[in-house]
């Protein structure tokens, strides 16, 4: 994570240099936001992934593509399943490790997440998982976003929420 890391999550700095932190990821996002595509722009300001549950990760080596699925949301907004597709992915930078222990783990939440520019054309989703303070930072060049609303927050058991193909 650039802005929102660990450090500023577990509380580890002064609480006026940890909202100065968020402040200075707000103006960021506002100066790349014109040059983000629509789903992009969805993702950064309309859709909260804190708390999320992992539903499944599946990764396409062959294609470089990479899904995530959260069950998002919470009693005040209600819940719903999101999809996130990542096309274009640089799977030599995506630590799929990381990604297949976030995945099984049945307690992992979405923290915080992060929308940059890498280059032209080419973006990052850092994502931030709890327990264990995970990071995944996914490079790409599209994202296209899937939403259904649900009923509630309990994500059904899987024999293994990850698939790499």
């Amino acid at each position: 994570m650039r802005f929102l890391t660990r450090e500023w999550h577990g509380g580890a700095q002064p609480d006026d240099e940890a909202e100065r932190t968020v402040d200075a990821y707000r103006r960021h996002l506002a100066a790349i936001l014109p040059h983000l595509p629509r789903a992009l722009r969805e993702l950064s300001q309309d859709t909260n992934l804190h708390d999320g549950l992992i539903r499944s990760v599946e990764v396409d080596t062959a294609a470089s593509e990479a899904k995530i699925g959260l069950r998002c949301g919470d009693r005040e907004t209600g819940y719903f399943d999101l999809t996130l597709s990542y096309h274009g992915v640089r799977i030599d930078l995506l630590d799929r490790a990381a990604l297949a222990i976030i995945a099984r783990d049945p307690r992992t939440e979405a923290l915080h997440d992060e929308v940059d520019v890498v280059d032209d054309g080419v973006f990052v989703h850092r994502l931030l998982f709890w327990p264990y303070y995970r990071e995944i930072h996914v490079v790409f060049s599209s994202l296209s976003i899937a939403s259904m609303p649900r009923p509630y927050r309990l994500v059904d058991a899987m024999p293994d929420r990850y698939l790499e193909s």
